[in-house]
């Protein structure tokens, strides 16, 4: 396998891009963030067609959700009133955490094998933020027709576990919501509520036969936040006939998913959610007691992996 890789500047923002020729596949990240701005595929025609929501696109939209892929971390969706208490620590930090407000070195870019890897050391992190030793490697890799993420977390702390929840927000565009289909794998599944973005502590044990959605679109925009528990494939797929595009999210090893729309067809989407963790209850607990809460032991390290696969249905 040989990648293309290379530098450019839009609307004075950097961003990576690997391209993979013999593929058709290319994807394009910013630093800031190091957040996905575009995943695209090569067609017959030879078009590079974008998957993600606004693909490419690095102004902010008059109306709507302007991001692509948030990068979620060192913990997901939110904190109850943006602080928390860690081992007795004060952190603070707004959606979804800090990492997307990092702006991030040059990654460590492979042409032969298709990576960008763009590393936080725990010296670069702000205490306020994070207080432990915990350092992270985010890693993109092509491989064939898939885009894999990788994240790798290393606990510097000697004698003390580290604490974390992570994910990616990827948002793909379609045209229209409700044209779109989501595709579930059959299985037993755990429906969190989370009224106003927060835990309540009610859960929905669901047996979800094979096959499409079986909830109304309408409640995207409160968030469906899902828990594997006995599925046999956990692969979740979006078809956009309209749009001939299809993307699979394979969730192998990931133990919870969120699906979320903010309901605007103006630029509608459709967000697949995989993450290592839970926002907080509104009756908050201290931030080593959060429920899903990750845990990398003293000197350890955890490396967790997805992938997904962007198609035409037809081509």
């Amino acid at each position: 396998m040989s990648c293309t890789y290379e530098v450019i500047e839009k609307e004075g923002k950097v961003i990576d891009v690997m391209t993979d020729d013999t593929a058709g596949m290319r994807m394009m990240v910013l630093r800031k963030g190091a957040e996905l701005l575009s995943l695209s595929k090569r067609n017959s025609r030879g078009e590079w067609i974008g998957f993600l929501h606004r693909d490419g696109e690095v102004s902010t939209p008059e109306v709507g959700w302007g991001n692509h892929s948030t990068v979620m971390g060192y913990y997901v969706h939110r904190i109850k009133e943006e602080r928390s208490s860690y081992c007795g620590q004060e952190i603070r930090g707004g959606t979804h955490g800090f990492i997307r407000h990092k702006t991030f070195s040059a990654p460590k870019a492979s042409e032969e094998t298709g990576v960008l890897k763009y590393s936080i050391p725990y010296q670069e992190i702000d205490p306020k933020d994070y207080p432990f030793k915990l350092s992270m490697d985010l890693t993109y890799r092509l491989h064939g027709d898939k885009l894999f993420v990788q994240f790798y977390f290393s606990n510097n702390e000697m004698q003390r576990a580290a604490h974390v929840s992570f994910g990616l927000h990827p948002g793909f565009g379609v045209s229209s919501i409700e044209g779109a289909k989501i595709l579930f794998p059959g299985g037993s599944f755990v429906r969190y509520a989370s009224p106003g973005n927060f835990l309540s502590g009610d859960k929905q044990f669901l047996e979800i036969p094979k096959g499409e959605f079986p909830f109304s679109k309408a409640e995207l925009p409160n968030t469906f936040i899902l828990e594997f528990k006995k599925v046999t494939t956990p692969v979740v797929v979006l078809e956009d006939a309209v749009a001939n595009k299809r993307v699979e999210v394979d969730l192998q090893g990931v133990p919870y998913f969120s699906l979320w729309s903010d309901g605007n067809e103006v630029n509608p989407f459709i967000c697949i959610e995989p993450h290592w963790g839970l926002p907080d209850h509104h009756l908050q607990r201290p931030f080593e007691n959060k429920e899903g809460i990750q845990v990398v032991g003293p000197r350890g390290n955890m490396n967790k992996i997805f992938s997904i696969t962007p198609s035409f249905l037809k081509d």
